[in-house]
């Protein structure tokens, strides 16, 4: 018999303490205020692999308190906890997901700020079971089973809901020489209070051929039975083909399209990371049929070594409070390790309604030795194709048929020595929405800041930041902060 091993775990305590001055704390178009923010935060990380079970958790008790009797005080819960486990050997496997911040309602309002709350926010908690079984038929069919549950609570101010989905994917690369086949088969139903319930089956055939060892071909048909409109079933015959290339083990493109019931979907990546720099592309259009919003639950679903890579870089940059700051970093960590960060990256947005989405995404990571660089780009248009429920819920599909935002963003770290570093990031945005009255709604938002991290003792990190932000249309605002900080752990 070949014993277990007993795996190895980290975690680690600490408690981080923060003054921000702002001179527009709620963030209005007109009456601003200036106000002073004090956080007292204490956190939790843990994160390891165990014989059969790997995990991370990541939990902060955000407090803020401010200085004025206008502005309310501030806690909350901001958690992220990801785990597997393998139930059966080899063959039973449960995926299990915890989440819950605050999140932005609607971007054509004024977003939150870590230090200060508006009406525009909720805090969202997701939950999330994925049981799967993965076995073999024969000596080359791989089969995998998955049944995923997941639960969205939110505040007042926004949909909540819950989707049951199940999958069966059978495959088999080479069962003719270079000819391969595979099946899959699925079932979704979803059910929110901003939209009415809707379902989507489809079962689908692939033949694949082998062109070179790095080239595939692939051919694929199906049906499709979609209800997103409360009855309203709709039935398409579905085809489609596609590419596969990987010319070297640093570079991958990836070409495939197919006839769906909304019109075309497609899917095309290039990535390539070089000796010092990863740059990678992706434009697709799909269906969106979730309950819930994007987040780093995302994660929890992706390839097993990429969640862990994520969970373990996001739980060493703890320090880093600010959520777009600390995930710009961690993608440029990942990068560097040749770990496709495309699967990590997110829209940024919030909603209960199924939608069709195409969007394009744009990736540049430049490392050097005291330098580093992380640009990023990024297109989307989103089009609601569920019917509204009775409850109206002000988010941004539930009051618009169509979304469309582009972006992007900068960020460069310089080290000034082995312990300080130096930042700057610049991010920009327009997000456009035609109402269901015909109303056209648009915001153009900029951010600027830069900020300078020092370690002041082996447990303890300090920093200092200034952040200007810009918005004009709907959200109409402007925000100077100053923010101290300071990180120990124990």
């Amino acid at each position: 018999m070949q014993s277990a091993y007993a795996g190895t775990w980290s975690g680690a305590a600490g408690l981080q303490l923060g003054e921000t001055y702002s001179d527009n704390i709620g963030r209005q178009p007109t009456g601003t205020r200036s106000n002073w923010a004090t956080e007292a935060s204490p956190y939790i990380t843990y994160s390891g692999r165990g014989a059969r079970s790997s995990g991370s958790l990541d939990a902060r008790l955000q407090n803020y308190l401010n200085s004025d009797s206008q502005t309310g005080n501030r806690t909350g819960l901001q958690l992220n906890a990801t785990g597997n486990l393998e139930a059966y050997e080899n063959h039973l496997f449960i995926d299990g997901l915890v989440n819950n911040s605050r999140q932005q309602v609607s971007q054509f309002q004024a977003a939150d700020a870590s230090y200060g709350r508006s009406s525009n926010s909720t805090e969202v908690t997701r939950v999330s079971l994925s049981p799967y079984l993965q076995w073999h038929l024969g000596n080359s069919t791989q089969a995998v089973a998955r049944y995923r549950y997941e639960k969205v609570q939110a505040d007042a101010g926004f949909a909540s809901g819950q989707s049951d989905t199940v999958t069966l994917d059978l495959r088999n690369g080479s069962a003719f020489g270079r000819l391969g086949w595979a099946f899959n088969a699925s079932h979704y139903d979803t059910e929110s209070q901003s939209a009415a319930a809707g379902s989507n089956n489809s079962y689908s055939g692939t033949l694949t051929y082998a062109v070179t060892p790095e080239l595939l071909a692939s051919l694929s048909g199906g049906q499709e039975f979609a209800d997103f409109q409360a009855g309203n079933r709709q039935h398409s015959w579905n085809w489609g083909g596609g590419l596969q290339w990987h010319p070297d083990e640093r570079t991958t493109i990836v070409a495939q399209t197919s006839k769906r019931f909304f019109g075309r979907g497609f899917n095309y990546q290039v990535s390539h990371h070089f000796q010092r720099s990863a740059l990678e592309w992706s434009y697709s259009r799909d269906l969106n049929a979730s309950s819930s919003t994007t987040g780093l639950g995302q994660v929890s679903y992706i390839s097993a070594s990429t969640r862990e890579a994520y969970n373990a870089e996001w739980a060493a940059t703890s320090y880093i409070t600010d959520e777009k700051e600390r995930n710009a970093v961690v993608l440029q960590n990942l990068a560097t390790r040749g770990i496709s960060i495309f699967d990590l990256m997110q829209l940024d947005y919030l909603s209960g309604q199924s939608s069709i989405n195409k969007q394009m995404r744009l990736a540049w990571v430049l490392y050097g030795v005291r330098n580093s660089v992380n640009l990023s780009a990024h297109r989307s248009d989103r089009q609601a194709i569920s019917q509204r429920g009775i409850v109206q819920i002000g988010d941004d599909l539930s009051t618009h048929d169509q979304v469309k935002e582009r972006g992007w963003d900068a960020n460069w770290t310089h080290n000034l020595s082995a312990l300080t570093t130096w930042g700057l990031h610049y991010g920009n945005s327009d997000i456009s929405g035609l109402t269901t009255g015909g109303q056209l709604n648009s915001t153009h938002s900029a951010t600027i800041g830069t900020s300078l991290n020092t370690q002041l003792a082996p447990s303890t990190t300090g920093s200092v930041g200034y952040t200007h932000t810009r918005s004009t249309g709907t959200a109409d605002y402007r925000e100077n902060a100053v923010a101290v900080q300071l990180n120990h752990r124990f």
